[in-house]
């Protein structure tokens, strides 16, 4: 079964910007700690990051929000999640704020 190899967030809600992510198959657990409290965890992204993993499989609105608009991150217009995956599938999903998702899906050469 092909798993994950590279994850790209792009305005992903708390991920202003751009992110990326290697992933090797296996286990993880995701850990986080605040910059400003050390003990504090909350608010970080934890969730949010497999949410990313959720919304770019699925394409369906995850966590506490009320429309697939607020996924993207505050003051910006679009978003992005893109997947590699072992097999060379590729994934993308795009939202523009305002209008429908983009969906693409693409075997590896066809890119």
């Amino acid at each position: 079964m092909p798993h994950l190899t590279g994850l790209r967030v792009r305005n992903w809600q708390r991920f202003r910007g751009e992110h990326e992510l290697e992933v090797g198959s296996g286990v993880y657990a995701l850990v986080a700690t605040s910059k400003e409290d050390p003990r504090r965890s909350n608010w970080c992204g934890k969730s949010s990051l497999g949410a990313a993993i959720r919304w770019l499989l699925f394409g369906t609105k995850v966590m506490d929000v009320d429309a697939l608009d607020d996924l993207v991150s505050h003051g910006e217009a679009e978003l992005s999640v893109e997947g590699e995956f072992s097999d060379g599938t590729f994934a993308s999903r795009q939202r523009k704020r305002g209008r429908a998702q983009r969906d693409l899906v693409f075997e590896r050469g066809e890119v």
